[in-house]
């Protein structure tokens, strides 16, 4: 379980390599409006970043910072989605690992974003980098913010579960 989902769940296999059937990416559309760390926002200058990136994934970033960073790809294409591949200073891979949000947030930014689903721009005025997130954790099984609105919408405890566990059986 988790604190709360970008719009779905996270699947095992992205997050930590591997398939679990009961644990793959299903629809959250209600914490968008229950969450209240939906669309929580994050600066930081580029010179920190600069820095963070280059002491845990060695890249060097140069020029304009307004480049630096691209997200190439989101779990199933979802709006605000998970991110599964982001360019850093032009790079997909660091470490021997594809950079994804996961990366971003754990590796670069020592957990300090609250997920891996992220919008990412540069203000040039305040030379920072501002970070929207949606959801709360990694994403994967049950959302604690999705439940609570599930069971306000009239599911039982066997719907919420079988919801977020797909193909669960619960007695």
């Amino acid at each position: 379980f988790f604190a709360s989902s970008c719009g779905c769940t996270n699947s095992s296999l992205n997050v930590w390599g591997v398939d679990y059937p009961y644990l793959r990416s299903v629809d959250c559309p209600l914490d968008a409006t229950t969450d209240p760390n939906w669309a929580d926002t994050d600066s930081y200058s580029s010179e920190y970043i600069k820095n963070a990136v280059q002491s845990t994934l060695g890249i060097t970033l140069t020029g304009d910072p307004s480049g630096w960073f691209k997200i190439n790809s989101r779990l199933d294409n979802r709006e605000h989605g998970w991110i599964t591949s982001l360019s850093v200073g032009g790079m997909t891979v660091a470490n021997g690992k594809n950079i994804d949000g996961r990366t971003m947030r754990e590796t670069v930014l020592n957990y300090s974003l609250k997920s891996a689903a992220f919008e990412l721009k540069y203000d040039k005025t305040a030379d920072e980098f501002i970070f929207t997130t949606y959801g709360y954790g990694h994403g994967v099984g049950l959302s604690q913010w999705g439940a609570k609105a599930l069971a306000e919408n009239g599911y039982n405890y066997k719907q919420i579960l079988q919801h977020y566990f797909t193909g669960a059986e619960v007695y």
